[in-house]
């Protein structure tokens, strides 16, 4: 369970938390149905809330809420016909198989080696069953690595890795303007949050960073010595992720889930990715902490 757009902190109602589960677990069962049990690991917050435009957008059938089944097969079953779960969960696969090759191009061999050897075949499946969506990532993916390899401005590379995206779930439905846009700007903002957030280990590792910035090893000395350029940065994607939301505004469940969970992203995780380490530690251990109750009262997926 991870990616930028959590329900933790969004203030969601019990209902609306439901709703969301509902979005996240059709991709954990569909995961499990394409690529098995360990294809799980592949489920992310993001691509759910990428699921919920969809739906907005095209009008599906929300999916079933289930309690989590863990390890059992009687829910996966009711996933077994649900032909767009498993798309989205090929593309998961997919763009999981394009970062595992981000980390060989990027010298994490090691990383890379692990990886492969879990998850190799499972990866090779499901380019094998998208094709189209996985020619997309890979293009995507070299134009990025190009991008970098020039030093290409920031935007520029939040820009195609947008692109990229909204390409993709152009193979899955026919994406309206604003269905595009909203798509888009979501990718935007988890891209830049991830630069954000591995700013410290790009730097021990001499990755591309946006950010980067020579003799400045710590994402927190970075803001400080640059407040202002990473206060516009934050303002401009934040204003273009908020307009995507409003442009989909409507009176669904759905639309309240979407814009709850990314106003609790924009309010809270930049923070959080320009702490300190000590601090970062600390919030990190009352999260697991919290986590840790909640899964063991049975309250959170």
């Amino acid at each position: 369970m991870y990616g930028f757009f959590s329900p933790q902190g969004s203030h969601l109602s019990k209902d609306e938390m439901r709703i969301f589960k509902a979005y996240y677990c059709r991709v954990c069962y569909c995961l499990q149905n394409v690529g098995g049990q360990t294809a799980r690991f592949f489920t992310t917050y993001d691509m759910a809330l990428f699921s919920i435009v969809l739906h907005l957008t095209q009008k599906y059938k929300r999916p079933v809420y289930f309690r989590c089944q863990k390890i059992g097969s009687s829910v996966m079953r009711h996933f077994s016909d649900d032909n767009l779960g498993k798309r989205l969960a090929y593309m998961s696969i997919i763009v999981f198989g394009e970062k595992i090759r981000d980390d060989e191009i990027d010298g994490n061999k090691a990383h890379a080696a692990f990886m492969n050897l879990l998850y190799k075949k499972t990866v090779a499946d499901a380019r094998s069953h998208e094709p189209q969506i996985a020619e997309y990532a890979r293009k995507g993916s070299s134009d990025i690595d190009r991008l970098q390899n020039e030093s290409a401005t920031l935007d520029v590379v939040l820009s195609r890795y947008g692109k990229m995206i909204t390409d993709m779930f152009s193979c899955v439905a026919e994406l309206s303007e604003k269905a595009a846009f909203a798509l888009s700007a979501l990718a935007i903002w988890t891209f830049y949050m991830d630069m954000l957030a591995d700013y410290d280990s790009d730097y021990r590792k001499k990755a591309y960073n946006g950010f980067y910035k020579e003799g400045v090893s710590h994402i927190s000395e970075r803001f400080d010595e640059d407040y202002v350029y990473f206060l516009k940065v934050n303002r401009e994607i934040a204003s273009m992720l908020r307009s995507a939301v409003e442009g989909l505004r409507n009176s669904s469940e759905e639309w309240s889930v979407l814009n709850k969970l990314t106003e609790a992203a924009l309010s809270s995780a930049a923070r959080y990715s320009v702490m300190t380490g000590k601090k970062k530690r600390r919030m990190k251990r009352e999260y697991l902490c919290k986590f840790a109750m909640n899964r063991l009262s049975g309250s959170l997926q």
